[in-house]
This record gives C-alpha cells, structure tokens and sequence, in this order.
C-alpha cells in the first residue's frame, strides 16, 4: 500500500506494484475498491483470484462490441447511482460501472471520483512505460485509450478463465438449461411440459378440430409440430397462450412466462431488433443460409408455429415465442425471427395460434 506520494512515486520509479484507496479512504475503498498502478495487474504473481485474470485488451473489445460498440456500451455498463451530473445509465448489462477515479502516474495526486471511472487491460502499449485502458464518463460512450503511463492508479475488473466465444450454458440441479443474459436468466430450451405446476395434465390436440375446439373454448392446448414425437425433442411443444396464461402455472416453480416488457429488456441489451436475432438464433438448424451467431446463448431454433385453424407451418425457417403479455381480449404479444432477415420482430396475434415458449428466472 503506497499512502503517501513519495510512496506513490518510489513504487513507480523502482516499478514495483502498488496499491491505495481513493484519498487513502478506506470508505472510498468499501465504495469503489482499490486502485492499482499497471506492475500491480501486470506482477507475475498474479493479481486476479485462481481461476480469474486481468481482460486483454482484445476482451474489453469483445465486451463492448457485444453491448452495441464503444458509442452505446457506456450507458449499458454504467451504474443507475452515484454518477454527478446526471451522468447515471440504465446499466442493463450488469456491469455495474462506477466512477471510482484514479490516481495521477506522476504526483500521487487524486482525480475525478464521481465523475469518471478508469480500469486497465493487461495489455502493455507499444510506447515504453505505457498500458492501456478503458474508461467511462458522464456520456454513453466507453473509451480506450492506449496510451497512458504505467504509473498511474486505476481500478481492476477480473474475467473468468476458459471459453469466453459464448455465454456459459450451465444447468442447476432440478433446473432447466440455462444461460444468464444481461440481468436476466433464461431457459436455453423450448418448454416441453404436459402438465401445470400443480400437476394437472395441459390436454394435447392432435387433429385440426382438436385445436380448433381449444381455441374457440379459450381452454389449454399443446402439440408437436406435425404431431411428430421427434420434433418435440428437437424443438419442444408448442401451445396456444391459454396454456401459457393459465393460472395454475405451465414454467417451472421459482420461473415464469416472460412478460413483452421482459422480451424487450433483452432484445435492448442485444443491441436492440436489428441486431438481437443474428445473436440468439442457432449456428446450425435454419434454412437458406438463415444460421445466427448464438453469440447470447439464448440457442434459438426454427421451431414452426400452429395456425388457428390447425395447420402447421414455417419449421426450418422461423421461431417464435409468446410472451405473458395481451395486447387485446383475443390477442396476444410474441416474438420470433425468420431465416432472413435476422432482426427480432415484436407482433400480436390471436390466443388461439400454437408457438414455443421460454422461461425467465424469477
């Protein structure tokens, strides 16, 4: 720990890692953590934890190109509290940026708590003594620069080890597959329930009458696409919203049916419709050249619909997913992208249509 600026400077001189608190505060350091000069990140002893290290800069690239690019990644990453001069985002990344300032390379001198917030990559520049960073502020841009002396104080954040290409798909005991997107969790599968919550069997429609007759009731329904058993194991059920709405509760205990406000949540932390769809669409199952990214994990397929009137339709080429939400007495919100264009697209459409359904974390 360097308190003091000469103790500040020696450490650099002699380049040897060094660490403080913002205005040697221990609250400041409760508040924002510790601020470290780059032989700190650097040391080969290792700053980060077992199992974690510093981002490459080539990772902090990757982090804001997946938010929207270096223009809107900023308010995605900045804290909703603490930031003056209005300078507070709507952080749905969950990246939870604060302005914790930094600690000037030459003086030892302390600067911009409040109003910016500085962390280092483990990238040494080309100039010697020089690394370079990242750095928020009060617009929505998140900055780099690679061209700062080694000297100076910033935060640190830590990435986890191993394959970084894809969201982690993990699955918790007595859960379903899940990935964690932005603030929000999801089920990396299409339902494939036959009965409520509490039990109760969600009647299956196989003939056109059968689903007919459902809609017309307003009662629960579900069918494979076509009937076919093995496009239930590949794309799940699909159902009319009665299922999805009924009051005993088709997700799983501890999640739910997301909401049209939980849909747009996501799509907006995907870089909006334009570019959501190419990132949660599967790299392999659609047609004519119509494969995504899977960059979210999100897995999406082409799993089909079931009209109104009974007919099955668009497998290979289109997916889409009811939300909670009406929009009518007879209609309801979904979402869904085609093989091409690869945009998220938002509609209503009556309660009677059959479509696949995702489950959010409570």
């Amino acid at each position: 720990e360097a308190k003091t600026s000469e103790e500040w400077q020696a450490a650099n001189e002699n380049s040897q890692p060094v660490w403080c608190y913002y205005e040697n505060d221990v609250a400041n350091g409760t508040k924002y953590g510790k601020l470290y000069n780059w032989y700190a990140v650097n040391d080969t002893r290792g700053l980060a934890p077992t199992g974690w290290h510093i981002p490459t800069d080539q990772e902090w690239t990757v982090l804001s190109t997946f938010l929207g690019g270096a223009d809107v990644a900023g308010e995605k990453m900045k804290s909703s509290l603490v930031w003056s001069e209005n300078g507070n985002r709507n952080n749905i990344s969950g990246f939870s940026g604060l302005p914790g300032g930094c600690r000037a390379g030459g003086n030892g001198d302390f600067n911009n708590v409040g109003s910016l917030g500085y962390w280092w990559s483990a990238l040494e520049d080309n100039k010697i003594g020089c690394a370079s960073f990242r750095y928020l502020c009060h617009c929505y841009n998140l900055h780099t620069d690679d061209d700062t002396n080694q000297y100076c104080g910033f935060s640190v954040r830590c990435v986890r080890d191993g394959d970084k290409s894809l969201p982690k798909i993990v699955k918790e005991p007595k859960t379903p597959d899940i990935v964690v997107i932005g603030t929000q969790t999801w089920t990396t599968k299409n339902l494939d329930l036959a009965t409520f919550r509490n039990g109760e069997a969600v009647p299956e429609a196989k003939t056109s009458k059968e689903w007919q007759a459902a809609g017309k009731n307003k009662q629960a329904a579900w069918c494979y696409y076509e009937n076919d058993v093995a496009n239930g194991t590949k794309y799940g059920k699909l159902y009319n919203w009665y299922a999805v709405s009924d009051k005993r509760g088709l997700a799983p205990a501890g999640w739910h049916v997301p909401t049209d406000q939980e849909w747009t949540v996501l799509s907006d932390f995907l870089g909006g419709n334009d570019a959501a769809g190419k990132k949660m669409k599967t790299n392999t199952g659609w047609l004519g050249n119509g494969n995504g990214t899977n960059s979210s994990g999100f897995l999406g397929l082409p799993g089909g619909v079931r009209l109104s009137l009974g007919d099955f339709g668009t497998s290979g080429n289109s997916g889409v997913w009811w939300s909670a939400s009406e929009s009518l007495e007879t209609n309801a919100w979904f979402r869904g992208f085609n093989y091409l264009p690869s945009n998220l697209y938002r509609n209503e459409l009556t309660k009677d249509y059959g479509f696949s359904f995702r489950c959010v974390k409570d």
